[in-house]
């Protein structure tokens, strides 16, 4: 919605006067809608049409008010101020930013209503298998980056994902785990990865195949159709499927036994990639706080949440 039209410059006469005053309602309460529509404390907004001198001096004074409050809490297109401590700053491209990094749950306090750069990853799934039999690798955790979003005031839980948890049975091949989510205020989230596929029993020993998890990024494939976990849009991509496939990763599916390629963010100032797949077959742990898939036999990474405000 366009901003409204303000008024002209002043006309003679209660006609003139009155669109006036219409015009100027109209614009607060286009300031009201775009960036104060969850403040409780908000000033009432002037009645239209006007008249009488104690109506009039009531709108003045509405208006007035209305100012005040926008002038103390400056929020439309204006970052969003936070309390917590920054995790770092940094400037670039003529701002200054700071940046809050959650590698565990906890809660970020909002004082004042406004928009804020977001990377949120989910926590990576695990890889298959069991005993000596050699799974897919588990799916990345979701990627989900966004800039110029609104966060209310208010404290926002935060939920950082965990990695999914490979767990052996033995001889007997099993999926692996989905990781948990990442969310911010219930209002932005990032999806866990999928669980690695497996196989019942040694490649060959007439067991049956066991396909990987849907997830942020999907678990590696058992090796037939349809035995890949798929991907989530716009967070990650499906794994591989093929015998002991790689887990799709947030920036495209893999190859045979590899594992997806991850996506890079630079929101704290360094070039970083989160959100890699696991690799089948073999591979290592996801590190905390990537969202990384795990390996065959190994636990997916736990995700993270980030913030970041322009503090000029």
């Amino acid at each position: 919605m366009p901003f409204p039209d303000l008024p002209p410059e002043r006309i003679p006469g209660s006609p003139g006067h009155l669109n006036d005053h219409q015009l100027i309602d109209q614009a607060l309460d286009y300031i009201q809608q775009s960036a104060y529509r969850d403040d409780p404390n908000f000033p009432p907004l002037p009645d239209v049409p006007v008249l009488g001198q104690s109506g009039h001096v009531t709108a003045h004074d509405r208006i007035l008010a209305v100012l005040q409050y926008v002038k103390d809490h400056p929020s439309l297109g204006a970052p969003a101020v936070i309390s917590n401590n920054p995790t770092g700053t940094y400037a670039e491209g003529g701002h200054n930013y700071a940046y809050f990094t959650f590698t565990a749950s906890g809660t970020l306090g909002v004082t004042s209503a406004g928009f804020a750069d977001l990377l949120i990853v989910g926590g990576g799934g695990s890889g298959g298998g069991g005993g000596t039999i050699k799974g897919s690798g588990g799916g990345a955790g979701g990627m989900l980056e966004l800039f110029d979003v609104y966060l209310p005031a208010g404290s926002l839980d935060v939920r950082v994902g965990a990695g999914g948890v490979y767990r052996d049975i033995g001889t007997v091949g099993v999926v692996g785990a989905n990781g948990e989510a990442s969310v911010l205020g219930g209002l932005y989230f990032a999806l866990g990865g999928g669980g690695g596929g497996s196989f019942s029993r040694e490649v060959g020993g007439g067991g049956y195949e066991i396909p990987g998890l849907t997830g942020g990024s999907g678990g590696g494939g058992s090796g037939r159709a349809g035995g890949r976990g798929g991907g989530t849009p716009y967070q990650g991509y499906p794994g591989v499927n093929a015998v002991r496939g790689g887990g799709g990763g947030a920036g495209g599916s893999g190859s045979g036994s590899t594992g997806g390629p991850g996506k890079h963010s630079a929101i704290t100032g360094a070039n970083v990639t989160y959100a890699k797949g696991g690799d089948g077959g073999s591979g290592d742990n996801g590190a905390p706080n990537t969202g990384n898939g795990g390996g065959s036999h190994r636990n997916g990474g736990s995700g993270l949440v980030v913030v970041r405000v322009k503090t000029n």
